[in-house]
């Protein structure tokens, strides 16, 4: 499949974990949940590249890179420079610092893995 093979995963990945978190979060609706999907969130909580942003914050980030290298990188952003570390405060978010993750959303997705090799 090539390059856009990959980039086309690391998008399907993307919006399959978020589709679960709101589905699940936003409309109420029963998702799968399961005992690894827990122990990945406590993990990502408990790492030292996990951070707090707003989404103001993070599309501020975003903003910062450039859409264009966004989008040229989406199969791996661990290579853009890491979100800014923030401490957990009310409607702030928990993502990596590293790949750039929503958190929750990232560790619905069970072929998802952990850039620190936590999960």
């Amino acid at each position: 499949m090539g390059c856009c093979g990959e980039k086309i995963k690391a998008v399907a990945s993307i919006v399959g974990g978020n589709v679960g978190y709101l589905a699940e979060v936003l409309l109420r609706l029963p998702v799968k949940k399961c005992i690894a999907t827990d122990n990945r969130t406590r993990a990502c909580q408990k790492c030292e590249k996990g951070t707090w942003l707003t989404i103001a914050e993070f599309v501020s980030w975003l903003k910062s890179q450039g859409i264009k290298k966004i989008i040229q990188h989406i199969d791996e952003l661990e290579i853009l420079p890491e979100l800014p570390k923030q401490v957990y405060k009310k409607k702030t978010k928990l993502f990596c610092m590293v790949c750039k993750c929503f958190a929750p959303a990232k560790v619905r997705e069970e072929k998802n893995s952990c850039p620190m090799n936590k999960w």
